[in-house]
């Protein structure tokens, strides 16, 4: 979310503005949660990936995003 509103950094509309607001909310929101790693065995490490991909269809300029996100036992790391 922060990458697309900073694509309007030198000439942001409203909706950007209370996007970047609602965006510093939620950080202040969440700055006693954390990610706590254990110690795990072998055979219980597991690594999960999902992609998302949008080919062309921002509105504003037209160019394809994609995304990902990986968890290693259930805690997102990437």
């Amino acid at each position: 979310m922060v990458n697309l509103i900073a694509q309007f950094g030198d000439n942001p509309g409203v909706a950007h503005l209370e996007a970047a607001k609602h965006i510093l909310c939620y950080l202040k929101g969440t700055t006693n949660f954390g990610l706590v790693l254990r110690k795990q065995t072998k055979e219980s490490f597991n690594l999960v990936g999902w992609t998302d991909s949008n080919w062309a269809q921002d509105p504003d300029n037209h160019c394809s995003v994609g995304r990902f996100i990986f968890d290693i036992t259930r805690g997102s790391i990437s």
